[in-house]
């Protein structure tokens, strides 16, 4: 009768001891692949954002860009007379993404006003909303897509850029999904 304790204690304390043994290294091994993919995820974010803030650059970029839109008629040689969408298609969206080897997805306008921008003591001033969705294959083709923008001899106001870096798998292009204004003197 003893021996048969005896032997079921062993087993059972076996059973525990493995138990225990199997969870704790699972656990570490989860744990550890799960640091693992953290690591890279930051690893890949440093890649795009190179150390120098690649994406801190695009944002002051932009802010620079936005931050004397409209200010005592100081830019209103830079407000064309009408509205042309041709125009518009053309210089505003199609070369700049020629420009910057961006890839378009797509592209819409509306007449809209930036709700951020005060506009009320300039009673003539429209604007229209270019909507714009483009894959671009690293921050450096957005950086340059900015620099068409902003070199262009027409008033631009960048309303909000979002870009989702790529996750892996097949695509590796950043997906950029981007609102700006372009301005125009309504004349009738």
């Amino acid at each position: 009768m003893s021996k048969n304790i005896y032997r079921s204690f062993v087993w059972t304390l076996l059973i525990v001891v493995l138990s225990f043994a199997t969870y704790y290294i699972y656990k570490s091994v989860i744990t550890n692949s799960i640091k693992l993919q953290i690591e890279q995820e930051r690893a890949a974010l440093e890649e795009y954002t190179g150390g120098l803030g690649k994406i801190d650059l695009i944002n002051l970029n932009i802010s620079r860009l936005n931050r004397y839109v409209i200010e005592d008629n100081k830019y209103s040689h830079y407000i064309p007379d009408g509205l042309n969408r041709q125009e518009i298609l053309l210089n505003y969206v199609e070369r700049p993404i020629l420009l910057s080897d961006a890839e378009l997805i797509s592209f819409s306008d509306s007449i809209d006003l930036p709700k951020s921008l005060n506009l009320s003591s300039f009673e003539d001033i429209k604007a229209v909303k270019i909507s714009i969705n483009f894959y671009v294959d690293d921050l450096e083709e957005l950086n340059t897509f900015l620099d068409q923008l902003q070199g262009s001899v027409r008033l631009i106001y960048i309303g909000s850029i979002r870009y989702t870096l790529p996750t892996g798998g097949s695509n590796n292009k950043i997906r950029v999904t981007m609102d700006y204004y372009l301005f125009y003197r309504d004349v009738q």
